[in-house]
């Protein structure tokens, strides 16, 4: 079982631009917009607090890491288990973030995130799929290494 169950890139208000959902057997399909709407109005509520906007959201038996890119005014969000190292899943989020804007950026400042919206999600599901199965790899070897030298 993966640590990530999904990967959604949204516009500030709340559009839902990029995801990536990991289904297993037992899970429930997430509404895009409910799920974006939630994810925005929790932002927005904090800064109406006075406090810094929202990195992690723990309900249930689910996180939610949150990353907010101001430039290109966008939402980068990962939903993992309950489990994971807070640190590890905030590096996933960074490669995520940084991976996106090296493949994207540029393109945003010429075309409308309308324009672009098929593209990205055709061309980055393959990238996210890589960045998590390059992370599941890492930590499988790290777990072998750690047994092999006892």
């Amino acid at each position: 079982m993966s640590e990530v169950n999904g990967v959604w890139i949204l516009e500030e208000g709340g559009t839902p631009l990029f995801s990536y959902e990991i289904y297993e057997q037992g899970s429930e399909e997430y509404s895009s917009a409910l799920f974006s709407g939630f994810i925005v109005s929790i932002q927005q509520f904090s800064s109406q607090l006075g406090e810094k906007e929202a990195e992690r959201i723990e309900m249930g038996t689910t996180k939610y890491f949150i990353s907010k890119d101001s430039k290109l005014k966008l939402l980068f969000v990962i939903k993992t288990t309950k489990k994971v190292n807070n640190s590890k899943i905030s590096k996933i989020l960074s490669k995520i973030q940084k991976r996106f804007k090296e493949k994207f950026e540029k393109f945003l400042q010429k075309y409308t995130i309308n324009e672009l919206r098929i593209y990205i999600d055709n061309i980055f599901t393959n990238e996210v799929k890589e960045l998590l199965r390059d992370t599941a790899t890492v930590t499988k070897d790290q777990f072998s290494d750690f047994f092999s030298s006892i």
